[in-house]
This record gives structure tokens, sequence and C-alpha cells, in this order.
């Protein structure tokens, strides 16, 4: 939306105006209801991502923790075998 520089609005009667201001009200009405769309969806992607990334870290801790035990049970059990 393009509005009429500053001499064209001193030009314009008061009627002409009120209309422009109607045009505005719109215009900051429907960049309002953008907004907030637009804010929503946001929140929306940022759960979605911040789910995958708790999923991946917890999938991560498990391996490591799993990679941790993997060897010492393996060492526990090599040690009474051995008959040491």
């Amino acid at each position: 939306m393009s509005l009429p520089d500053t001499a064209s609005l001193e030009a314009l009667s008061l009627a002409e105006l009120r209309d422009l201001v109607g045009v505005l009200v719109v215009e900051v009405r429907r960049l309002r209801s953008d907004n907030a769309a637009l804010r929503e969806a946001d929140e929306a992607q940022q759960a979605t991502i911040t789910e995958a990334t708790i999923t991946a870290l917890r999938a991560e801790n498990q391996v490591l923790r799993d990679g941790r035990r993997g060897p010492a049970v393996a060492v526990r059990q090599r040690g009474p075998a051995g008959g040491r």
C-alpha cells in the first residue's frame, strides 16, 4: 500500500482523509492478524524443534549410558571367569 506524500496529504479533503484513515485501520488490523498467525506458527515450530531436540538428547544420553555399562560389565565378567 502506498501513501501519498506529505504535500498531497495536505491537499486532501476531510472526507478523503477519513477514507485514508479507514484504509489504514483495515491494513493495521490485517497486519495484526498476520502477525498473530505467524507467532502461533513460530511457537508451534519451536515446540516441535524443542521436542525433537529433547528426544535426540535422551537417545544420545541412553547410548552414552549403555556404552559406559557395556565395557564395565565386560570387565567384571572377565575378572571372575579368568579365575583371579
